[in-house]
């Protein structure tokens, strides 16, 4: 939530009801994404117009339950969004719609790569 600068889960069957997951150091969470087999929750936040250029956009993970959080990328990336990953390799991969560019990092090893 954009809004409340903070990522919750709520249950299907009771979507009134909500947990936050994620909150504090967020100025504008966008993409989710989730590596249900090791346990993985990942989210994408950028900076706006009005923010420093200086200060990165990030991509950030945590366990599913939101402990554990920490900065995955935050060097040369702007407006990290499309959050997806390949299970079987454990990669992430990203665009920055600001650079206009295709990443991807694998998060076991941190080696990343710039794809186009």
């Amino acid at each position: 939530d954009e809004g409340l600068q903070a990522i919750y889960v709520t249950p299907l069957e009771k979507h009134t009801a909500k947990k936050t997951l994620i909150s504090g150091n967020l100025s504008h969470p966008r993409s989710i994404a989730l590596d249900p087999i090791k346990g993985f929750l990942f989210w994408s936040n950028w900076n706006s117009v009005e923010d420093h250029l200086d200060i990165s956009g990030s991509i950030s993970w945590s366990w599913l339950d939101g402990s554990e959080r920490k900065v995955l990328v935050n060097t040369n990336l702007h407006w990290p969004n499309g959050l997806t990953i390949d299970y079987d390799n454990s990669i992430i991969y990203w665009c920055d719609t600001f650079a206009n560019k295709i990443e991807s990092l694998n998060y076991i090893n941190n080696e990343k790569t710039r794809n186009v």
